[in-house]
């Protein structure tokens, strides 16, 4: 026997009760090293076994029983080594048996294992078919939403966009109408300033021929004096049919000119009734206002019409017309006057030389008021002054007592004797002037400007709003103008929202911003004044 021995593998056997059967194998793989190189097994030492012959019985009885037990014991060896060899078969087919069973195990387990395989893999596929027929489900059906909302939208979008170019159309052509009806509005301001200018200056002729006819008439019948009674009545006559052939050419006038003025009266009487029907004044804000008497109200005598009908170049002097009705008896000679004021300013009415003007009941009604700028020391220099209301009054010369009849909203521009006419310069070195404005009734006005445009084209866009309240400028239309490359003059018209969203249907507005833009929409100048003044939604 080797001194050391390597094994790589055990078997245990399971054996019966009686052990001499295997009913079981189980062998598994290990390896052991047995033995050590350094160990040297002791000999085995056999003795001799040596016979003699003896004669003694007991010794031959000793040696039968000895070969009998030798016998029995090779009889013994021979039945264990052929129920070794049994057992080594019984191992081998109970190792065959196991190692069938272990391999039909295995060969089961493979199978189950297999199956078990199958089976997670055919459920994962049916799992994976599921999920992915219900992800093409989910799809379709958000496909189909996604087209009907689309659809939806197209839809929406179509009836938005068809909404909006209706809107589009209505207000444009609601814009051009109400150009139109303000550019024709303009026009007949313009032609009945015209008229009223011609007028007046036709009337101031008329007056020096009267007068200068009225002279030499009076010296005519000085040195007619002595002569017939004949031709003294004669004369008459053709003087009393002259007159008559005037009055009657008057007459046609003024109807002619009453037709004309009907829609402007109507206006003023619109005026006077929200005046009379506006809520009072608070003493805060009449303490900035120059006519602190209230209108009379027992007055029936009407205005309805202010304007400015002349102006000097130098700015010092003006003419302002006014057009009335006289309906009431304030003695044999009553006058008429006016008031230029400036809200934040009281005293500003006492910078202006104007005296009142003698009016009676006939169909002669306007009169023209010569005003002139006379600032005090303080201001004279002054390159630029501004005036914003104009009062006319009424007054009993008997009594020297005086009645307001009428205020109006009329910005003024107003120079000191001596000074030179400037616009601020901008960088862009185009300027806006205010030459005028003007607020026909409660709810309709307009403003005119001076401008000078280095670059075009441009446009000019006029706000007016309640500095307290900016939003305020939405109550109001104002028209946008294009304009031209130069120097030159335009009116722009505003007018209260028939559903402006003001609180009440009278309110406060404060202050005027007039701006001057290039092609790009750039603010290249602008102007701003603070203007107290009262507006009014138009009637419905």
């Amino acid at each position: 026997m080797p001194q050391q021995l390597t094994s790589d593998r055990l078997r245990i056997l399971v054996l019966n009760r009686a052990g001499t059967a295997v009913i079981s194998s189980i062998p598994f793989l290990k390896t052991i090293k047995w033995g050590h190189p350094t160990v040297k097994p002791e000999p085995i030492v056999v003795s001799p076994t040596l016979g003699a012959v003896s004669n003694d019985p007991a010794r031959e009885a000793a040696r039968l029983r000895a070969e009998s037990e030798t016998k029995a014991r090779a009889q013994a060896q021979s039945q264990a080594e052929a129920e070794a060899r049994s057992r080594q078969a019984a191992e081998q087919k109970a190792r065959a048996d196991a190692e069938a069973r272990e391999a039909a195990r295995l060969k089961a387990e493979a199978e189950a294992k297999r199956f078990a395989k199958e089976k997670r893999l055919a459920e994962e596929k049916a799992k994976a078919e599921a999920k992915a027929r219900d992800e093409a489900r989910l799809r379709a059906e958000a496909e189909a939403k996604r087209l009907r909302d689309e659809k939806t939208r197209q839809e929406a979008e179509l009836k938005a966009r068809n909404e909006a170019q209706r809107k589009a159309d209505a207000e444009a052509k609601r814009l051009a109408e109400e150009k139109r009806l303000a550019e024709e509005k303009a026009k007949a301001e313009a032609k009945e300033r015209e008229q009223a200018r011609a007028k007046a200056e036709a009337e101031a002729k008329a007056r020096r021929d009267a007068e200068a006819k009225a002279e030499a008439e009076a010296k005519e019948k000085a040195r007619l004096a002595a002569e017939a009674d004949a031709k003294r009545l004669t004369e008459e006559k053709r003087l009393a049919e002259a007159k008559a052939k005037d009055e009657a050419d008057a007459r046609l006038l003024a109807e002619e000119k009453a037709r004309l003025e009907s829609e402007a009266k109507a206006r003023a009487e619109a005026e006077a009734k929200q005046l009379a029907s506006a809520p009072a004044i608070t003493p805060s804000s009449q303490e900035n206002i120059a006519a602190l008497e209230p209108l009379a109200a027992s007055l029936k005598s009407k205005v309805t019409n202010v304007d400015v009908v002349n102006r000097s170049l130098d700015r010092t002097r003006m003419t302002i017309g006014v057009e009335y009705e006289y309906k009431d008896n304030l003695g044999s000679k009553p006058m008429m006057g006016v008031d230029l004021m400036k809200m934040d300013e009281p005293a500003a009415s006492r910078y202006f030389q104007s005296a009142p003007a003698e009016i009676a009941k006939s169909r002669r009604n306007f009169v023209l008021f010569p005003m002139k700028f006379q600032p005090p020391n303080h201001i004279i220099g002054l390159n630029s002054y501004t005036t914003d209301k104009v009062l006319v009054y009424l007054l009993e010369t008997t009594s020297s007592k005086r009645f307001n009849l009428f205020p109006t909203t009329m910005l003024l521009l107003w120079r000191s004797p001596g000074t030179v006419p400037s616009a601020a310069p901008t960088a862009s070195g185009s300027t806006v002037e205010l030459d005028d404005f003007k607020q026909n009734d409660p709810h309709s006005g307009y403003v005119t400007v001076k401008y000078n445009m280095v670059s075009g084209p441009g446009r000019l866009r006029m706000r007016l709003f309640d500095s307290a309240n900016p939003a305020s400028a939405d109550w109001f239309s104002t028209s946008e103008k294009v304009i031209k490359a130069g120097r030159s003059l335009q009116v722009l018209e505003i007018s209260v929202h028939g559903n402006a969203k003001s609180p009440t249907d009278i309110f406060k507005i404060d202050r005027l911003e007039v701006e001057l833009l290039d092609a790009t929409g750039k603010v290249v100048a602008n102007l701003t004044k603070q203007l107290p003044m009262r507006w009014a939604k138009p009637a419905e």
